[in-house]
């Protein structure tokens, strides 16, 4: 199964050290683990009107059975609130 996911005001760095710790490093920016490997893309500017945001693609390929639990663990790594 293949996802791709864009985060927005993340830097690339924060993605590298979480996949650093929870897989293998295979290749620049391409981490893999049981069932999973995620290549991190380059950080881009995306412009909402005048205001730019950090943006990274990652592209997600897993084992659709691990799938869920993998995205929620993502989820909560990068969950930010604000105020």
């Amino acid at each position: 199964m293949l996802i791709n996911k864009t985060y927005t005001s993340f830097r690339r760095q924060e993605f590298v050290d979480y996949f650093s710790n929870i897989g293998i490093l295979k290749a620049e920016g391409v981490f893999f683990g049981q069932g999973w490997e995620v290549k991190i893309g380059e950080e881009r500017n995306k412009y909402i009107g005048n205001m730019s945001f950090i943006t990274v693609d990652l592209n997600i390929e897993i084992r659709e059975n691990i799938s869920e639990e993998f995205l929620n663990n993502l989820r909560l790594a990068f969950l930010r609130g604000g105020g």
